[in-house]
C-alpha cells in the first residue's frame, strides 16, 4: 500500500511542478533549480518503484529470472532510449527463464 501511496503523492508533485505555473499566471515561473529538479522527478520515481519491485520478486522467486530479465532489458534500454522495449525484453526473458528454472 505505501508504494501506491508514494506513486500518487510524487506523481501529485510532478504535475504540480509542470502545471501549477500556467495555472496560477503568466508571471509566475519556477526557480530554475525546481524546473531542472522536476526534469528528473519521473525517471527517478520509476526507477524507485522499479527496484522495489525487483527486490520484492527476488525474494519471492528464484534469483536467475530475476537476473536474466534484468541482464535483458538493461542493454535494450540503453541501446533503444525506449519505455516500452525494454519492459517488454524483460518480460519476455523473465517468462523464459522461470519455465526453464
Amino acid at each position: 500500500m505505501s508504494t501506491w501511496i508514494t506513486l500518487v503523492a510524487a506523481s501529485i508533485v510532478t504535475v504540480a511542478l509542470s502545471a501549477g505555473p500556467s495555472l496560477i499566471g503568466t508571471r509566475s515561473e519556477l526557480p530554475a533549480i525546481l524546473r531542472h529538479a522536476n526534469r528528473f522527478a519521473a525517471p527517478a520515481l520509476m526507477g524507485a518503484l522499479a527496484g522495489r519491485s525487483l527486490a520484492n520478486q527476488a525474494s519471492t522467486t528464484a534469483l536467475v529470472p530475476v537476473l536474466a530479465s534484468v541482464a535483458a532489458a538493461v542493454p535494450v534500454a540503453l541501446r533503444t532510449r525506449s519505455l516500452s522495449l525494454p519492459v517488454v525484453a524483460g518480460a519476455a526473458v523473465f517468462v523464459v527463464a522461470a519455465a526453464i528454472g
